[in-house]
């Protein structure tokens, strides 16, 4: 049987990382491990390392604790690794393994487990009179009941990346944010962009907007919708679309108003969308494939960013220039998350900690302890010799 571990996964293997010089906060604490063979307290450096954005030195603790505990459960499933008969393997592998293995024994998997097919048809039926469409699969984990009509290996890898998302999102902006920990978020996800529009319409009783792309979440149902845009689509770009949705609905759930902060909102969708999903050298860099034209609007609108301007804008000012307003949110976020070895970092978390009341362009400045108009040249810098090698794959590797 599969041992799997629902735990956050950051980013894969790193080949690289930003922060070249990470807060003194994280060389104290190394410094006082550096002799250490327990493996809690190793696990101990690496929530420290994800809550700070650590992503090169929170891998590395995890390897230490392994180790010290080679079968460290918590260490192998961050490290987005699960257990398939008696090895530890990336958990994909793992669980097309136990998906084949399962199957040949006559079985179907639903909600949490692999159970005979005719108690999960009347799961299934069930399950159908309560949505209202045709389902195929249910796939439960401790922060969200995942709806599907795809395949189980597919629908359950979509299930496991969200509920990592939400234990990120909860791991750095957990502080001020009233996330009720019993809350279960509900996703509906489809493979076709038909029904993924009709069930939206049936289940909310308005049309799908025509800018909604591949996912939208709705708060009068309190339910994320993820579907398929037009056009072909890859398994990566569906994943990263309903990363980039869940985090409407987090900040829906948790109370936050950041309708005057759009760059916030998009900065972060667009660099957790890629940290969680993007298998890159570098966190919260893009992957470029056919559907991804990220790198070719940055490298245009790097020429010549405005930061002042686009901190001033609200949600409706910002979807006047989207592709302009999401580049330069996500250029900003990464660089103020990552820049000048990590400069920034904390001030911004700070920032981000508080955005439930509303804070000001001066409070963000306050947090920085330096004017957003005198970072412009630096982020433009960042997103040149950093950003774009990574997304273009120039310069940099980029992980199979």
């Amino acid at each position: 049987m599969l041992k799997r571990v629902c735990v956050l996964v950051l980013f894969l293997t790193p080949l690289a990382a930003l922060a070249e010089n990470p807060p003194s906060d994280y060389q104290a604490r190394l410094a006082k491990l550096a002799a250490s063979k327990e493996p809690k307290a190793w696990l101990a450096l690496a929530d420290f390392c994800e809550e700070h954005l650590l992503w090169k030195e929170r891998e590395e603790a995890l390897r230490k604790t392994l180790e010290f505990d080679p079968e460290s459960a918590q260490a192998h499933g961050r490290l987005d690794e699960a257990k398939w008969e008696g090895s530890w393997i990336p958990v994909d592998q793992a669980e097309t393994k136990e998906a084949e293995a399962m199957k040949a024994k006559g079985l179907a998997f639903y909600a949490t487990k692999w159970i005979e097919p005719a108690e999960a048809d009347l799961l299934r039926k069930k399950d159908r009179a309560s949505v209202g469409w045709d389902m195929e699969v249910r796939v439960d984990t401790p922060r969200l009941r995942l709806y599907s009509d795809r395949g189980i290996c597919e629908t359950r890898r979509l299930a496991a990346i969200l509920d990592n998302f939400i234990c990120a999102y909860r791991r750095v902006y957990a502080k001020p944010f009233s996330l009720k920990p019993s809350a279960v978020l509900k996703v509906y996800c489809f493979e076709t962009s038909e029904t993924y529009v009709d069930t939206f319409k049936n289940s909310t009783g308005k049309p799908m907007r025509e800018n909604s792309g591949g996912g939208i979440y709705s708060r009068e149902t309190g339910t994320l919708y993820v579907g398929k845009p037009p056009g072909p689509i890859t398994e990566l770009l569906r994943q990263q679309i309903a990363v980039r949705c869940c985090i409407h609905a987090l900040d829906d759930l948790a109370g936050v108003d950041i309708e005057n902060h759009a760059w916030f909102t998009n900065g972060r969708v667009m660099y957790w969308q890629y940290a969680i999903v993007g298998r890159q050298v570098l966190p919260g860099a893009a992957r470029v494939d056919a559907h991804d034209k990220h790198p070719d609007t940055l490298e245009k609108i790097y020429k010549d960013p405005d930061l002042k301007a686009l901190l001033r804008l609200d949600k409706d000012g910002f979807s006047q220039n989207p592709s302009r307003n999401q580049a330069e949110s996500w250029g900003l976020v990464h660089f103020l998350s990552h820049g000048q070895g990590g400069k920034y970092a904390e001030g911004f978390l700070r920032f981000a900690q508080q955005i439930q009341k509303n804070p000001s362009k001066a409070k963000l400045e306050e947090c920085l302890s330096v004017k957003v108009a005198d970072l412009r040249e630096a982020v433009q810098t960042h997103v040149q010799k950093v950003l774009l090698p990574a997304a273009t794959g120039t310069g940099l590797p980029v992980l199979p």
